[in-house]
């Protein structure tokens, strides 16, 4: 699921170097938000599927009983790449989608806002799972350097999403 996700965020990136590419402040911004969401959502993947080779959702099933960090961790980070408020992924999506409109691409902008739907609806999945489904798994448990790692990603995707002029700022229109 993420790395269809991937693709999709690809696009996204696409569509704001089709529509502007000199205005490169939009463009660095959403490659940092889903950066930083990526590397959490990644993050956690890695320490819920330890030694399998194939994960499904099941793997997520009750995640939040087993250890709440993973679960709150993922959910932030997939809320993030849907593109939910006042995470850093909306303002993202946001500014792309902004830019794209005022370029006169708003058929894009329409799909892209569909396809971003049909991601929700994936995210979603996983998150029910962790908070409502039931597991018989052992917990799992982290050292204090993860949950150091954890927290960070959750205050950057959080702190990117409500102070998005402290990276905007580095780039300055052209």
């Amino acid at each position: 699921m993420l790395a269809y996700s991937s693709v999709g965020h690809v696009g996204y990136i696409l569509l704001a170097f089709t529509t502007s590419p000199g205005e490169t402040g939009t463009i660095f911004y959403y490659l940092t938000t889903y950066s930083i969401s990526s590397l959490a959502a990644f993050s956690v993947l890695h320490l819920v599927e330890g030694n399998s080779e194939e994960i499904t959702v099941d793997y997520f099933n009750g995640l939040f009983k087993k250890n709440s960090w993973l679960a709150v961790t993922i959910t932030i980070a997939l809320l993030s790449l849907a593109g939910i408020p006042p995470l850093a992924g909306f303002f993202g999506k946001y500014m792309v989608f902004a830019q794209a409109i005022n370029h006169g691409y708003t058929s894009l902008v329409i799909v892209a806002v569909i396809t971003s739907l049909i991601g929700v609806y994936y995210y979603f999945r996983v998150i029910i799972a962790m908070y409502f489904n039931e597991s018989s798994a052992p917990s799992i448990t982290l050292s204090a350097s993860q949950k150091l790692l954890l927290f960070v990603l959750i205050a950057l995707i959080f702190a990117l999403g409500l102070f998005p002029d402290a990276i905007m700022s580095l780039f300055p229109a052209q």
